[in-house]
């Protein structure tokens, strides 16, 4: 036997291998460890064969060969050769012949002898040696999993770590779930399994999430108890199915809570989830934006102002802003773009001279109308707000007088600008205003109704064009004046709506 074989048996401790009939195509097999063995060969064999017979099988020290082994045949000759094979009485079969002694791996032709019967066999430690330097050094690789010993746990960086301890470094268990995302993390202070949380980065753990500190952050639910500076049992999950919290509300929506760690329906701020079931809340918060109750101040209506008030904190929220007649509009800190729809008035009703026959007016054209996305570098600190007003409608006596009044211009500052409907004249209807030349989307308005004479189908009616906003600068409707000499309708104002994007 070549020596070290001290080594071969402390190795053989840690490796078994079973059924090896080759080299495997993956990973560099280990020899078996034999203290001592020496034999000879039963047949004579060539250089090219992969399979010999050993004229005995037994150990000294006693029990048998089996499974792979390493031998050299004929040792101390010109004919020395290394050769791997798998042993079964005394039968080696799957020979590896002519092994290099750089890699004891690589098989080298000129390294491949014919041997006579009787020449030498004996076991060498050789290969093993070898191929263990070969893993170790990084050139080949392990052919089976290796694992600790139970309750070894790497503590330092450059240290290897088995499957258990990353799953459990990862996800706070020794499994790995789909449904939800589990990091492990140190307590800031005292929580409580179910308690929402939030990353405080300036000291890197987790603490006790509320309405005040828990925007713009990571959140999470903590899965078990923690103390000050050390880990939280269970991890804390950062989103999926949550089931440490019970008596939710099937299908409420559930918030961060004005107090340090609950959950609560009440609309606060944060959206965190909805509920499964009474146990399950399924975990997916926003971290970049609070969501907000829409109230409104003013009057819903056309002639009062609307908007939208409330927290708007964070990317993605928004304000609305409503004129329904002229002033200024003010840049506020944050703002990202607006998008402005600009409605001029509409023009005024025609009015008929017919004083013998059953008539009425036309109806007024409605405003154009244009929708427009403006970022916000773009923007003054103000801009100036008009809002067209209704024009008046035409007044008639003995003759046509031609005196309605075309709706108003709308414009925000001088980013949109919007023309009024024409007025109506006579039983003639007025066209709308012309088509914008600013805006994303842009519309001329709509012409109004014809007047009828005699009992016509619009007797009475001469309605105005509405608009692409329906009654936001229509035109004024047409006088019907069954032989009385009246006045056409003034038509609606325009409006100016700025949504706000922060």
């Amino acid at each position: 036997m070549a020596g070290l074989a001290g080594v071969v048996i402390a190795v053989s401790a840690f490796f078994s291998y079973t059924n090896v009939t080759e080299s495997p195509a993956v990973g560099v097999p280990l020899p078996d460890a034999v203290a001592l063995f020496e034999t000879s060969l039963a047949a004579p064999i060539t250089a090219s064969a992969n399979s010999f017979t050993l004229t005995s099988n037994s150990v000294r020290g006693g029990g048998t060969l089996s499974l792979f082994n390493c031998f050299t045949i004929d040792e101390g000759s010109a004919q020395a050769e290394f050769v791997c094979g798998t042993v079964s009485g005394t039968s080696v079969t799957g020979v590896t012949r002519g092994l290099s002694p750089s890699d004891g791996t690589t098989e080298v032709n000129a390294l491949k002898f014919s041997h006579r019967r009787g020449a030498s066999v004996k076991i060498t430690n050789f290969p093993l040696i070898q191929r263990l330097k070969s893993q170790n050094s990084g050139s080949a690789t392990f052919e089976n999993v290796l694992s600790y010993a139970s309750g070894v746990v790497p503590s330092g960086v450059d240290q290897l770590a088995d499957v258990g301890y990353v799953l459990s470094a990862i996800t706070g268990t020794s499994t790995l779930a789909f449904d939800k995302l589990i990091v492990t993390g140190e307590a800031g202070e005292t929580v409580v399994a179910g308690n929402l949380l939030f990353f405080n980065a300036a000291e890197q753990e987790w603490r006790r999430a509320s309405t005040s500190n828990a925007i713009n952050v990571p959140l999470g639910i903590a899965q078990g108890p923690g103390t000050d500076n050390n880990l939280i049992t269970g991890g804390i999950l950062i989103m999926g199915r949550n089931t440490v919290n019970t008596g939710l509300t099937l299908g409420a929506d559930y918030y961060a809570s004005t107090t340090a760690g609950a959950l609560g329906v009440t609309n606060n701020g944060i959206l965190l989830g909805r509920a499964e079931t009474a146990s399950v809340l399924y975990f997916n918060p926003i971290l970049d934006r609070t969501v907000f109750n829409n109230t409104f101040s003013g009057a819903n209506t056309f002639s009062g102002t609307t908007t939208f008030t409330g927290a708007v904190v964070g990317a993605y929220s928004m304000e609305v802003v409503t004129f329904t007649s002229s002033g200024t509009w003010t840049k506020d800190p944050g703002l990202k773009y607006i998008v402005v729809e600009t409605v001029a008035g509409g023009g005024g009703g025609g009015a008929s001279n017919d004083t013998t026959n059953d008539t009425s007016g036309g109806g007024g054209g409605s405003g154009a109308y244009s929708k427009r996305l403006i970022l916000a570098s773009a923007l003054a600190a103000t801009e100036t707000v008009t809002v067209g007003v209704g024009g008046t409608g035409e007044t008639n006596t003995n003759s046509l007088n031609n005196n309605g009044v075309a709706g108003g211009v709308s414009s925000f500052g001088s980013l949109t600008s919007c023309a009024g409907g024409l007025a109506g004249s006579g039983l003639s209807a007025g066209v709308g205003g012309a088509t914008p030349t600013l805006g994303d989307i842009k519309s001329s308005g709509a012409i109004g109704e014809e007047g009828s004479r005699n009992g016509g189908p619009n007797i009475g009616r001469g309605i105005g064009g509405r608009s692409v906003l329906g009654v936001i600068g229509m035109g004024g409707q047409g006088d019907t004046s069954f032989g009385d000499f009246s006045t056409g309708g003034t038509g609606l104002a325009g409006s100016i709506i700025v949504t706000e994007y922060y």
